[in-house]
C-alpha cells in the first residue's frame, strides 16, 4: 500500500485498498464467530476499527488518491505493532489504563460508543455519569 501511495499509481492505489479491505473483512468475521476466543473488549475495539476502514476503502475506492491511504497505512501499521509486542510476564503488576475523560473529568462511555459503531450489543452500556463512575467490562 506504502509503495502505490508513493508512487501515485492509481491502479496500484485500487489494488493496495482491495487487498487491504479483504484482509479486513476476514479480520472481520473471525471477530464475529461465536466460538472467537478474543476477549470482548479487544473484539469490539477491533471490530469498530474495522468499521472505519471498510468506511474509508469505499470513499477510497470511489476517489482514489495517495494521500488517502495514510489512514489505513497508519491503523496497519499500529494494529500489527501491537500484534508484535512482548506480553508482561506474571510477576509484573499490570495496570489498567485511565479511561478517557473529558476536561471536566467526566469519563466517555468508550465501550458503549465502540459497541454501536461496530453493531454489537454485548456487555451491559457503559456508565455515562462524573468522575466516579467505572466503565465495566
Amino acid at each position: 500500500m506504502k509503495a502505490a501511495r508513493d508512487a501515485n499509481d492509481r491502479e496500484g492505489i485500487l489494488s493496495a485498498v482491495r487487498v487491504n479491505w479483504r484482509l479486513w473483512t476476514i479480520i472481520q468475521a473471525e471477530l464475529l464467530d461465536p466460538q472467537c476466543a478474543v476477549p470482548m473488549d479487544i473484539r469490539t475495539n477491533v471490530l469498530s476499527l474495522a468499521q472505519f476502514v471498510d468506511k474509508h476503502s469505499v470513499e477510497v475506492v470511489g476517489k482514489p488518491a495517495s494521500r488517502a491511504l495514510d489512514i489505513l497505512i497508519s491503523i496497519n501499521r499500529e494494529l500489527a505493532g501491537g500484534l508484535f509486542t512482548t506480553p508482561q510476564s506474571q510477576s509484573q503488576e499490570v495496570r489498567e489504563p485511565d479511561p478517557p475523560h473529558d476536561a471536566g473529568g467526566r469519563r466517555f462511555p468508550v465501550e458503549q460508543i465502540a459497541r454501536s459503531r461496530s453493531g454489537l450489543t454485548e456487555g451491559p452500556p457503559a456508565p455515562s455519569g462524573g468522575p466516579s463512575d467505572r466503565i465495566s467490562t
